[in-house]
């Protein structure tokens, strides 16, 4: 992953001059801009949800759990390690749980013992909540009928490639077909729990949300924003001049210093001093005042990801980019070339393709944004008191220390 606001090297082999989106290049991961995305954010949202959501365990973890590695426990796997009014919770199942808590792009390779052990914790804690609702489903004589059950497995059937691959995974699984069926009904009641005692307890009115927007209301402003492209070509300070990636043959300064030849007449691109860089970013904007596409050359000569799109940025408003470009940039007008601009390790040339004025986005514009977020808002405080008060009911014991 990139690191926000991270300068990035240079692009691998250009196969071909600029085309359009459709040509199936990737999207870009980040820009020279440091566009600020806000996805530490988003990852704390996301983990926040998680923490809450994790009291649905939906059939899809089974799924998961057939695809994993069996793990060999070092203690003795039935031992019990909490009990849930008199129902038992063992090592094992917290290790089993521990499978599915842990992200599974790691494919367990790199969990040494003693991290999974800092995992066990949590795992048991879910699992404890797992079986409070399972109990209190129960109690409120809520049922899972066949026809449910059938279907869940018949999708769990459906991601793999034969009903063959599907037996050898419950195989491996130590799962029989009956295992993995009661655990689906378990799954299925707890869901109808949840939807019952939160989910349908959860209204948001339209004065709540009136009176949100209306003491948020600033919230709600669209900023100005300009449409942009550009051409970022990066230096090294101090630099020997080593080869770094291989380039294509049609250098901009070939023969000054942007190419050597290495062994039958291959071409790599050395790394460029300031002064080369400069002039070459001059030389680029010079190109463009003549006429040529600043959508091919941003394609061709920029040193960074979004030069895929020819450059495009898209529509980016007031607090998005580095302060020297923001100003640069908001003081154009439409159709305007500006550069080079030297900001840290590369020159940049910029583009304003199309400009918003900010407005005040209107409460009907909004209303929906606005009513998930107050739902979210008050499921999570819903989760936290309803967990709250049936472990306040429930006699838990907790048996066995769950680290080492």
């Amino acid at each position: 992953m990139i690191n926000e606001g991270t300068m990035l090297s240079f692009p691998r082999r250009r196969e071909s001059r600029y085309r359009p989106r459709e040509n199936g290049k990737p999207e870009p991961k980040d820009s020279g801009f440091r566009i600020k995305c806000g996805m530490t954010k988003i990852k704390m949202a996301i983990k926040h949800r998680q923490h809450f959501v994790v009291v649905l365990l939906s059939f899809s973890f089974f799924i998961g759990y057939l695809l994993l590695p069996m793990v060999s426990l070092s203690e003795n796997p039935s031992v019990v390690v909490v009990k849930v009014n008199s129902i038992p919770i063992t090592l094992n199942q917290v290790e089993e749980e521990i499978d599915r808590i842990i992200p599974r792009t790691l494919f367990h390779r790199n969990v040494s013992p003693e991290k999974r052990a800092g995992y066990r914790k949590e795992a048991m804690e879910r699992l404890i909540d797992r079986e409070l609702q399972f109990q209190e489903s129960k109690a409120q004589g809520i049922k899972a009928e066949k026809k449910e059950i059938k279907d869940k497995i018949e999708d769990i059937k459906k991601r793999f490639p034969s009903n063959k691959e599907f037996k050898e995974a419950l195989k491996r699984s130590k799962l029989t077909i009956e295992d993995l069926e009661a655990n689906i009904e378990k799954d299925i009641i707890i869901e109808k729990l949840f939807k019952r005692e939160v989910e349908d307890k959860i209204v948001v009115s339209d004065e709540e949300i009136k009176a949100y927007y209306e003491n948020n209301i600033q919230k709600y402003k669209e900023l100005e924003q300009v449409k942009l492209r550009h051409i970022m070509v990066r230096f090294e300070k101090n630099s020997p001049f080593p080869p770094l990636t291989k380039g294509d043959a049609g250098g901009l300064n070939e023969g000054k210093g942007e190419f050597e030849k290495e062994g039958q007449g291959t071409k790599v691109k050395k790394t460029r001093n300031k002064e080369e860089a400069k002039a070459m970013a001059e030389g680029l904007l010079e190109r463009i005042k003549k006429g040529e596409d600043f959508a091919a050359l941003a394609y061709e000569y920029s040193d960074d990801p979004y030069r895929v799109k020819g450059g495009e940025l898209g529509y980016v408003h007031k607090g998005r980019m580095m302060p020297e470009i923001e100003a640069l940039a908001f003081g154009a007008k439409i159709g305007e070339v500006m550069g080079p601009l030297e900001i840290e390790q590369g020159f940049y040339i910029i583009k304003i393709e199309d400009r918003k004025q900010g407005q005040q986005l209107s409460f009907d514009e909004v209303r929906d944004r606005i009513k998930n977020k107050l739902k979210e808002k008050k499921k999570k405080e819903r989760i936290e008191e309803w967990l709250k008060t049936m472990r306040e009911k429930a006699r838990i014991e907790y048996l066995q220390p769950v680290s080492p």
